[in-house]
């Protein structure tokens, strides 16, 4: 009877035992949904965060001194979950995606005993946009979370509205914060600018910044390096040399000429000289696509749609 006893009692501690590192291993799971809530979902309660470029996450959380790997999927074939180089993750978006789209991130965290917990963020992907506007440069800008970058370099045109920094002789910079176009509640800081002119800045000043946009710690700007590209309007010719290479591939071309006294039109021009086709409105497009212009004729009795239910690709059409 002793022994049938104790035997009983074994078994009980052994269950206690089992019962307790079970509780440890859900505990430790709701404080990894714990951290990855504060790390990913949105900080307000009625919108989704944006996310305009690729980012990176996580592949790891460390809870009492245990690795908990993590790896993550999406719920779109369109969007890439890629191991990045220090281990990481990156969340490669669709840089050809026309529309809004919603999507849902999930991150699966795996415990020492093979359990797992999926914690999912819903999350939205803007249109990209090809050939994008100062306007929508700076729109795209401002969805940035704290501490991520636009991931290539970008060119804007605005007017400098503070001196934040003066100039300094000793680093050849200064920090000037400039307003594009009337997006008066999203200004640029252009932080350490440097470059031709940059010493003699003031405010009202128009010029062209160039450099990498980063979100820090809530503020927008051109990160240290941006460099003043020069006093007006100077439109990158990135677009201009993609246009020449679809030339040489036969590929249709059109471009919209410009004042030949003014340096920002001589790539357009140059290209109507190679063979580009001269855009003088948009019958200049429908002449060439003949079934475009079919397609878009109103049907009798029809109505123009609500510019404001369009999307801004869309809005732009109909307004030509």
């Amino acid at each position: 009877m002793k022994k049938l006893l104790a035997l009983l009692m074994a078994v009980a501690l052994c269950m206690g035992l089992l019962a307790g590192v079970a509780m440890a291993e859900d505990e430790n799971l709701a404080s990894a949904k714990g951290l990855l809530d504060f790390m990913y979902k949105s900080k307000s309660r009625d919108k989704l965060t944006v996310t305009a470029e690729d980012y990176t996450v996580i592949n790891q959380l460390m809870i009492d001194g245990v690795v908990y790997p993590v790896t993550w999927a999406v719920d779109l074939d369109t969007i890439q979950v890629q191991p990045a180089e220090d281990g990481k993750y990156t969340i490669v978006l669709d840089k050809t995606n026309a529309k809004e789209t919603t999507y849902t991130l999930t991150a699966t965290v795996t415990a020492p005993d093979g359990s797992t917990l999926d914690v999912a963020y819903q999350r939205v992907m803007p249109a990209m946009l090809l050939e994008m506007s100062y306007a929508d440069i700076v729109n795209a800008a401002y969805t940035l979370e704290d501490g991520a970058a636009m991931s290539k370099t970008q060119r804007l045109f605005g007017t400098v509205t503070a001196i934040n920094t003066a100039w300094s002789d000793e680093y050849k910079n200064i920090t000037v914060t400039i307003q594009v176009g009337d997006l008066a509640d999203k200004t640029i800081q252009c932080y350490r600018l440097s470059g031709e002119g940059a010493d003699k800045l003031a405010v009202g000043d128009a010029i062209t910044v160039e450099g990498t946009i980063k979100n820090y710690k809530g503020t927008i700007e051109f990160d240290k390096g941006c460099q003043l590209v020069g006093f007006g309007d100077i439109p990158s010719q990135a677009a201009t040399l993609d246009a020449a290479y679809a030339l040489e591939q036969n590929r249709d071309v059109f471009a919209v000429p410009g004042n030949i006294n003014q340096e920002t039109a001589k790539g357009t021009n140059a290209l109507i000289a190679d063979g580009a086709k001269m855009v003088q409105g948009a019958h200049s497009i429908l002449e060439e696509y003949p079934d475009w212009g079919r397609a878009f004729q109103p049907k009798a009795g029809s109505k123009m749609p609500d510019l404001q239910q369009l999307e801004p690709d869309e809005r732009r059409i109909v307004q030509l």
